[in-house]
């Protein structure tokens, strides 16, 4: 929100200063960023899938088995899956 009005500040500076062009670019930006968020969170909340449901997802530590166990090797890592 801060940049937007960052923005809008600059594009209603250079609109006084005669710099319509300045302005409708601004506008044209703030307007694509508007549609692609819209856009972005319809398709996105259809899309999603829970993690548990993905093909090879590891739900357990990879750092622990490594580290703490001793595992060295990813194929071992998935031994226990």
């Amino acid at each position: 929100p801060f940049r937007f009005l960052l923005d809008g500040i600059s594009a209603w500076k250079g609109l006084v200063n005669g710099d319509t062009a300045f302005f409708n670019a601004i506008v044209k930006a703030h307007l694509c960023v508007i549609q692609s968020w819209i856009l972005c969170s319809r398709t996105s909340s259809r899309n999603r899938k829970k993690i548990d449901t993905l093909q090879g997802v590891h739900n357990k530590s990879i750092v622990y088995k490594h580290f703490i166990k001793g595992i060295k090797t990813f194929n071992e890592i998935m031994k226990d899956e």
